[in-house]
């Protein structure tokens, strides 16, 4: 019932982007009244955090669902909710079909062979990420995968060019040389991605912030702001608030990577 009643607050509440309600008993039934909300022509969220709710198999399948016709939810977390076989073939249709997320977290949920007698969710979860071109970060931690399981999923991982980030601990596989080689060649592939995508965003960077700063005419100092999916915050603006002059104003942000980028601007 909360949950019900949430989904139609945030209805109403089209300026909401952020919604941690982890840990709430949320099950299925709740689950089914976001996915409205998430189905939604004015869905605005961009975070929906639903760790340590009871899902289930059939909650995850409302949300998967919803998802698949979303494109601004950025970051979903569906950790520990208890799902197995179903709810897993739902999250990789999702991966399949959606092109918005950036993160996916779904740590901690029974969908390997040893919980379901199937290598299917490994399978269609492998495939899923060879078709994503969105998802940057996913997380699998601890979701009772063998090696089988996992040298299907690592061989995408591997060969993915968007994913900058990767969660894939398996308790029950360390100590094991063919996981650790896995998990080395999954890492080198990341830290390729990630540091491609920086010497993207840095070469872009102070182009595309001067086009941002134009457009909006005046700059604020802690204004916040997306360039693509970098975000930049202003930490220092001489003067602010003023009408942006790139031949005068000079700025100073703080963005994704936790490095500072500035610049001035010269007549």
């Amino acid at each position: 019932a909360g949950a019900r009643t949430l989904a139609r607050g945030l209805e109403q509440a089209p300026t909401l982007n952020w919604l941690d309600i982890g840990w709430n008993e949320i099950g299925s039934k709740g689950a089914q009244a976001l996915a409205g909300v998430l189905r939604g022509v004015d869905a605005r969220l961009s975070v929906l955090d639903l760790r340590g709710n009871p899902l289930d198999d059939q909650g995850v399948v409302h949300l998967c669902r919803a998802m698949c016709q979303n494109n601004t939810l950025k970051l979903l977390n569906i950790s520990r909710t208890g799902f197995g076989h179903e709810g897993a073939l739902a999250v990789c249709e999702m991966v399949s079909k959606n092109r918005g997320m950036k993160c996916l977290k779904m740590n901690r949920n029974n969908f390997g062979y040893r919980f379901t007698a199937s290598y299917k969710a490994a399978r269609n979860f492998s495939q899923a990420l060879q078709e994503n071109v969105t998802l940057a970060a996913v997380h699998f931690a601890n979701c009772n995968l063998n090696m089988e399981e996992m040298r299907m999923i690592g061989d995408s991982i591997c060969s993915s060019r968007v994913l900058r980030h990767v969660d894939s601990y398996q308790e029950d596989l360390q100590g094991m040389r063919e996981w650790e080689d896995l998990c080395t060649t999954m890492n080198l592939t990341v830290r390729s991605n990630f540091a491609r995508r920086m010497h993207d965003v840095r070469h872009n960077l102070k182009e595309s912030l001067v086009k941002h700063l134009g457009a909006e005419r005046y700059v604020f100092l802690n204004k916040d702001f997306h360039i693509g999916d970098t975000h930049a915050k202003v930490i220092d603006c001489a003067p602010s608030p003023s009408l942006f002059d790139p031949d005068v104003t000079r700025v100073t942000c703080h963005w994704t990577t936790s490095k500072l980028f500035s610049f001035t601007a010269e007549s």
